[in-house]
């Protein structure tokens, strides 16, 4: 025999046998609890976003990787970024995104390349290089999706190839951003 269970919007059961149709009670004796268990964690994880700025000039030497600053801090929900050493570094393990942009105005009138690299622990992950004509400024751009653990360290460096320049401080193009996904 082919029994189907059907419930109403009361908690009430209905059964549908082969060729005939009853009701269960609906009392209260006759509810049953389930107990389900979810993995939840008894504390709620913190979320961890960040995003900071550069609002001054920043020098750049041909060949010399350098650190990038941004210093000016419009928000850091988790207080994980220090905006006076401009390196982030993340309290729970996770996947993070990190998005960056450096406007470069070089200073002298010859052709040039320029490498934008986002690093965990001195290593790089993501990196982007492009070349500019003389006279000529360059917005560059880099981001990634990366895994860290809790305690890495996230910067952004720079280095500009046979000619010096100026990392432009302008909050709409030199940026440091990131947040966890999962």
């Amino acid at each position: 025999m082919n029994r189907k269970k059907y419930s109403d919007n009361y908690d009430c059961y209905y059964y549908e046998d082969d060729y005939k149709k009853d009701k269960s009670s609906c009392h209260s004796s006759d509810k049953t609890i389930v107990n389900v268990y979810c993995n939840c964690k008894s504390e709620r994880e913190r979320q961890s976003a960040f995003k900071a700025t550069q609002n001054t000039f920043q020098p750049l030497i041909a060949n010399e990787p350098t650190r990038i600053l941004f210093p000016a801090e419009i928000f850091d929900i988790n207080n994980e970024y220090d905006p006076s050493t401009s390196i982030f570094v993340p309290r729970q393990n996770g996947i993070y995104t990190f998005d960056t942009s450096i406007a470069f105005s070089p200073t002298s009138a010859s052709s040039y390349s320029i490498i934008l690299d986002i690093r965990v622990n001195g290593s790089s992950v993501s990196g982007n290089e492009q070349s500019g004509l003389s006279n000529q400024g360059l917005i560059v751009k880099t981001s990634t999706i990366v895994q860290l653990q809790a305690g890495d360290r996230v910067d952004v460096f720079a280095e500009v190839g046979s000619t010096n320049g100026t990392i432009i401080g302008s909050p709409r193009l030199t940026y440091f951003e990131g947040a966890r996904i999962s």
